[in-house]
């Protein structure tokens, strides 16, 4: 976020001593934005939570919270004591490159405490070759505590030069241990990354292939025509199925065939196209028989992840059963930072997060618990099931879905919000059986436009953990 200020032209200074004032006691190194400077607005602007007036009588046409602190998940405090301009601070000069740590001794185990960082994806994919373990609950080590996520790396031929070069180039620390740490752990195992991007929606899906890219991790690109082919079980172990402005009948059946065939591939006269991937059509779409391959996809054991307006394909294409979408609420949520809660505090995507956490919400359907069984058309004296919360991992707000508490803590952090208190209570992620497979809902895109960086690890622990959510699953 440093480096983000920075490139806006924002001059930051580092305390060179410890910093008491006021408001607290603030470390030698923290960052500091003083606010006599040519950019002092815009400082405050992108510093600052949003206060979008939520009775506006105009809808906005776009985001109305960009508050980069509560987006990448840190603290930044406003200082009114006039102390703080006495800080002994060193001016920022250019981008901050830190670099991690091995510590504590010879090994042979290593151990990452689990806080949350962003970059444990990109270096589980740089330790491919090797073994790694992850804790499900907290564990102490010669007097120090661990949370349920740290990592546990047995010894391994090669692992301490690879483990120092990852702690140089993402910044992660690696605590030497002489023992293995008694406590649950599951197999962390490098999945078979594939990326649906459809043809009828290749912009949003974008940021997930610039950060997947940015951080050199491998994944399968997989189109329409893939998806038709079926046999994806062969090729992949989790499908990212990201964003898409499309509703149900446009997911499935794509650009209409009338326009068609659409060719995207290259050419004399546009010799640019069909980077990364071409087509001789790219209308119709996934069409029945890409369903179809899905449906298999997750009945061999696969793990499906669907993010924001994605997630129709899942909860009302049929992939996953018995999940209702709300009637119309009245609810607009235009790019706002949302309190949520951990409605299974041991999920494994809760690892790195606090109980009560935060996550970015754009107006997107709104989905009822599930129900073990929904009613049934043909039949008339059929009631829908009792709600079943084993699938909500996460919930939008604190309060539970019936609450009759007349004064909820507000929902929103920055932004706001229209009939938020409504969305008290629904679920913000599902996650549901399909066959020996699950499927991982997501009613918010946790990778918009590069922006909601608090928001990736929740992603992350989803794919990094696959093997441990199909078996939850299976037991």
């Amino acid at each position: 976020m440093v480096n983000r200020l920075l490139g806006q032209r924002i001059e930051i200074g580092q305390a060179a001593e410890s910093i008491v004032v006021n408001e607290g006691e603030f470390p030698k190194g923290t960052f500091v934005v003083q606010l006599d400077q040519p950019y002092r607005n815009y400082a405050v602007d992108l510093l600052e939570p949003q206060k979008f007036p939520a009775d506006s009588a105009y809808l906005p046409y776009d985001d109305v919270s960009w508050a980069l602190p509560m987006h990448y998940g840190i603290e930044a405090k406003r200082i009114d004591d006039p102390k703080i301009r006495q800080a002994v601070l060193k001016p920022l000069t250019g981008e901050l490159h830190p670099i991690g740590r091995t510590s504590g001794g010879t090994g042979p185990i290593y151990i990452i405490r689990e806080t949350g960082q962003e970059a444990l994806f990109a270096a589980r994919f740089r330790l491919e070759k090797f073994k790694v373990e992850i804790a499900e609950e907290p564990f102490q080590v010669a007097g120090s505590s661990y949370p349920a996520g740290s990592w546990i790396l047995r010894a391994q031929d090669g692992l301490v030069p690879a483990i120092k070069a990852v702690a140089s180039e993402l910044a992660l620390d690696f605590e030497s241990a002489s023992s293995i740490p008694e406590v649950h752990r599951h197999d962390a195992a490098v999945p078979r990354l594939g990326v649906f991007v459809p043809w009828a929606d290749t912009d949003s899906i974008g940021w997930i292939r610039y950060t997947l890219e940015k951080q050199k991790i491998p994944y399968v690109y997989l189109r329409d025509e893939d998806i038709r082919m079926g046999k994806l079980r062969e090729r992949v172990d989790v499908i990212l199925y990201g964003e898409v402005r499309l509703d149900l009948q446009g997911q499935i059946h794509g650009i209409a065939p009338t326009a068609g065939p659409m060719p995207f591939k290259s050419s004399p006269e546009f010799p640019s196209l069909g980077v990364p991937v071409a087509s001789d059509d790219i209308t119709c779409g996934i069409g029945w028989m890409g369903l179809s391959s899905l449906q298999e996809f997750l009945k061999e054991g696969g793990l499906m992840i669907t993010l924001g307006n994605a997630s129709i394909l899942a909860l009302e294409g049929g992939l996953v059963r018995n999940v209702r979408r709300s009637g119309d609420l009245g609810i607009q949520t235009p790019g706002v930072e949302l309190k949520v809660k951990f409605a299974s505090l041991d999920h494994p995507i809760s690892y790195g997060y606090p109980p009560v956490a935060s996550a970015f919400r754009s107006n997107y359907a709104v989905y009822d618990l599930p129900r073990r069984w929904l009613e049934m058309a043909y039949c008339t004296s059929c009631l829908d099931g009792p709600i079943d919360t084993r699938g909500v991992v996460l919930q939008w707000g604190t309060r539970p879905f019936d609450s009759t508490d007349e004064n909820p803590e507000p929902m929103v952090l920055s932004g706001g919000a229209r009939g938020g208190e409504k969305l008290e209570g629904h679920p913000a992620i599902l996650d549901l059986p399909s066959g020996k497979g699950r499927v991982i809902a997501f009613n918010f895109n946790p990778m918009h436009r590069d922006l909601n960086r608090s928001d990736y690890r929740f992603l992350w622990n989803a794919i990094l953990n696959w093997r441990k959510i199909l078996a939850r699953a299976q037991s």
